[in-house]
């Protein structure tokens, strides 16, 4: 007959056994996630620099700052705020998605006649040339309904 603090490791080993398959599945959870959704630090980010784009006499305007700021001005509309830039390794068709967070908003109208929410964050994706010195911005990763090239700046 076995002895009670014999029966007991046998209790705590068996059910750490049990459990270790969830416990090593939630660590390679955090050790993947990074490489799927990589965010590049600002001074990194390809996106950095002066881009414009101009359609029907309106100019759209970016400026993308290694500090993660950004300003903007399209038609009559000036904005600044803060962005995110994160690689997308397994997307096919843009491989960048660019979150700005807008700090400032003058209300002015935008090149598409909109009027805009200065506490809005938007969420676009990136299609670069292969010399990176041109960029389509898109509103979903499928690259679809995209507008530009907007041309780096220099």
């Amino acid at each position: 007959m076995d002895s009670p603090n014999i029966q007991i490791l046998v209790n705590v080993t068996g059910h750490l056994f049990m459990r270790f398959p969830i416990v090593l599945a939630v660590f390679m959870a955090f050790l993947i996630s990074p490489i799927c959704f990589a965010q590049l630090a600002p001074s990194e980010s390809p996106v950095l620099g002066k881009w414009a784009f101009t359609k029907n006499g309106c100019t759209d305007t970016y400026e993308f700052r290694k500090n993660g700021t950004y300003s903007s001005t399209s038609g009559a509309e000036i904005r600044d705020g803060r962005f995110t830039v994160e690689i997308l390794p397994d997307n096919p068709n843009a491989s960048y998605k660019i979150t700005r967070t807008n700090l400032h908003d003058n209300g002015g109208k935008d090149c598409t006649s909109l009027k805009n929410n200065s506490e809005m964050k938007d969420t676009r994706y990136l299609v670069f040339s292969a010399s990176k010195d041109q960029m389509m911005v898109c509103p979903s990763p499928d690259a679809k309904k995209c507008f530009g090239p907007l041309i780096r700046q220099k």
